[in-house]
């Protein structure tokens, strides 16, 4: 008598139950969906598809706590409102980055000119806003 491999066996028996049990045959499946849940899967695609990220750079400027950054940004914005200023919370603390530099050479340039009223700032890696295009 020739004993057969475990895994033959193991392959022999499931092959057995899905027979028994009905498994080949296919199913009919029928998903009825409300038409308000389409209506917020296409609200919701149509906005997130507007705001896309890219990886980049920007200046960190503050991280501590939520009204200092409230006023480290607008004192940033009331200096500088052409840039961008994202307010960010990160356990434990809340950042103020700004920008939205493809290079870090870009980030560097900007860090340079903040460097003196922005004391302790620096360039991190993030997730920037991706430019719109003409």
């Amino acid at each position: 008598m020739k004993i057969l491999p475990t895994s033959l066996i193991i392959i022999l028996f499931l092959s057995l139950q899905n027979s028994a049990t009905g498994q080949n045959e296919p199913s009919n499946l029928t998903l009825i969906e409300p038409l308000a849940i389409q209506e917020l899967m296409q609200e919701f695609t149509a906005e997130n598809s507007k705001h896309q990220t890219i990886k980049g750079f920007r200046v960190q400027i503050y991280n501590g706590s939520k009204r200092e950054a409230q006023g480290v940004r607008a004192t940033f914005l009331k200096a500088y409102p052409e840039q961008t200023v994202a307010l960010t919370y990160e356990t434990p603390e809340y950042k103020v980055q700004v920008g939205n530099f493809r290079t870090r050479v870009e980030a560097e340039a900007l860090l340079s000119i903040i460097r003196a009223t922005f004391k302790g700032c620096f360039v991190v890696k993030s997730s920037i806003d991706l430019p719109e295009t003409p």
